[in-house]
């Protein structure tokens, strides 16, 4: 009880604190953005290189369950404001040039696993009401996928792809 306590209490600062910052840097997300952001991100995108302070983040413990518990925590990684405008940008400028097929819905704004689901449950409906069909469903968990993938072979597919 006594871990759990001061635990949730200092979840709740965090939250607090991460609360306040987030407020204030986006009021003067304007400000910072037109006069330090058009040269810094050219620069980093030139140059290849990303400064190293937009590399740390600081790691939350966020409890999964209430009440809180020790074994039960994950940790989230609080980055600086930079890094998070530079995967905004990174991210628009991908997505501007890559087409997704209408049927991925993992890792896209705007779509979930919800949308998944009803798209399935809608294709199964529509394909059973022909006579005599038959449906089957695979499912495939993929989880740990990114870490288990050679990373330089996907590099190596992207750059042939022209990406």
């Amino acid at each position: 009880p006594i871990v759990g306590g001061v635990i949730g209490g200092l979840v709740l600062i965090v939250i607090a604190a991460v609360a306040a910052f987030y407020v204030v840097t986006k009021r003067y997300s304007t400000i910072i953005y037109n006069v330090f952001a058009p040269g810094l991100f050219q620069y980093t995108t030139i140059q290849g290189v990303v400064p190293n302070q937009w590399k740390q983040a600081v790691v939350v413990p966020l409890p999964k369950t209430q009440p809180a518990s020790i074994d039960q925590l994950r940790p989230i990684s609080l980055t600086s404001q930079f890094s998070k405008i530079a995967e905004y940008f990174a991210l628009k400028w991908i997505l501007h040039d890559v087409n997704f097929d209408k049927r991925q819905y993992g890792s896209l704004q705007g779509r979930s696993t919800v949308h998944a689901l009803v798209s399935l449950v809608d294709t199964l409906c529509r394909d059973t009401d022909a006579p005599s069909t038959i449906c089957s469903v695979v499912a495939t968990d993929f989880s740990k996928a990114v870490d288990r993938v050679h990373h330089h072979t996907v590099i190596l597919k992207l750059l042939n792809k022209g990406l």
